[in-house]
């Protein structure tokens, strides 16, 4: 990995009016993206908040490589 990976990140827009369209028509679609996706989102109440569950479907099914990658602190729960 080099600087050339990172280069559209840290670059200055080359055009920034396309950015701009490309803002508004996310926030403009938004809401029926979540009416759609997420219905259930509006129903979460504020002091309860989301917590993200680790899963381990993104280890490779190789014993060796899953065994490598398995978090100490994790593996007790499994």
């Amino acid at each position: 990995m080099d600087f050339s990976t990172f280069a559209s990140i840290v670059s200055p827009w080359k055009d920034p009016e396309k950015v701009v369209q490309a803002v508004n028509r996310v926030a403009e679609t938004l809401p029926q993206l979540v009416g759609r996706y997420l219905p259930w989102v509006s129903k979460i109440p504020l002091d309860e908040g989301v917590t993200w569950e680790p899963t381990w479907k993104a280890i490779p099914n190789s014993p060796y490589l899953s065994q490598q990658l398995r978090f100490p602190t994790i593996e007790s729960e499994l």
